[in-house]
């Protein structure tokens, strides 16, 4: 399926930098392609759950080994991803469902479908001396 983004130019200079001497684009791409485009029923450990389109199921555990990283590294690079307005990570004890909020709509069967955890706009951290304050920008499509 064809996938719109809308993202900053920091996200995009992050996405072209490297982690454990493999690009973060790489990374980016193996969240994208784990993305649902329909709600999908989950369960683990006898608990049921859904996930929406638009997010992504998966635990620290499960992309350390796919990526061949370690669990904290693959922390900080969902933070760094998050940070810079790509991703929203909700994290519990079984697993993360991260909202691909960069993700603005994609074409499926030819039909275009918007994405509900889609952010218009993305914080951008404003550092001012000392000083270090969030501002809400308009993304660079």
């Amino acid at each position: 399926y064809k996938v719109e983004m809308a993202m900053g130019v920091e996200a995009w200079y992050f996405l072209h930098g490297s982690t454990d001497g493999v690009c973060n684009l790489t990374f980016f791409l193996s969240l994208l392609s784990k993305m649902t485009v329909t709600e999908v029923q989950n369960s683990k450990r006898g608990l049921k759950y859904s996930v929406q389109p638009g997010q992504v199921d998966s635990s620290m555990l499960v992309l350390a080994k796919e990526w061949n990283i370690g669990r904290k590294a693959v922390f900080r690079l969902l933070e760094d991803f998050s940070e810079r307005g790509l991703i929203n990570v909700d994290s519990n004890p079984m697993t993360s469902i991260l909202d691909m909020v960069c993700v603005k709509s994609w074409m499926t069967a030819g039909k275009l479908v918007e994405n509900p955890t889609y952010r218009w706009r993305h914080c951008a951290v404003v550092r001012q001396g000392k000083k270090q304050q969030n501002r809400w920008m308009e993304p660079i499509i």
